[in-house]
């Protein structure tokens, strides 16, 4: 993946996005990009969250053309022929999985191979924490007060 750190979108269905959130979203992405080498982003919920995320890694191409935007999906996903309809994605990786996971197990299955993960008042397992924890990853979790980085 030509050396540069990736970076992984998590949050829950619910999230409200507001002009708060977008500020520091796109300060971290850009942050992420300009200074610490980052250049493939994952997004692997199909929600406002990662349809925001997805729109500023896209605003960043355009300054950082090696951008890579990859969705990490599970089949079946009967949203993904809407989601992806407007959304152009450098790569799309599609797993099985026998139900629809949930945040921790796609949290799980991507953390193995992130750098970071951005997500929007998340709560994760003690046994999620813990792997963040001893792989060194690096979580930011945004919500509208402001971002926690562990």
């Amino acid at each position: 993946m030509n050396g540069w750190k990736i970076c992984t979108f998590v949050s829950t269905d619910n999230c409200r996005i507001t002009n708060s959130i977008l500020e520091q979203t796109s300060h971290i992405i850009e942050d992420l990009v300009a200074h610490n080498d980052y250049g493939i982003f994952i997004f692997c919920r199909l929600n406002d969250f990662a349809n925001m995320c997805w729109n500023v890694v896209t605003r960043l191409q355009q300054r950082y053309p090696h951008l890579k935007r990859i969705y990490y999906m599970s089949l079946p996903c009967n949203m993904l022929d809407q989601f992806l309809a407007n959304k152009h994605f450098e790569e799309v990786i599609r797993y099985r999985h026998t139900s629809t996971p949930n945040l921790d197990d796609l949290l799980y299955q991507l953390t193995m191979q992130s750098n970071c993960v951005i997500c929007h008042n998340a709560q994760f397992s003690a046994e999620i924490s813990n792997m963040i924890r001893i792989k060194n990853i690096q979580l930011i979790n945004i919500s509208d007060k402001k971002d926690t980085r562990y």
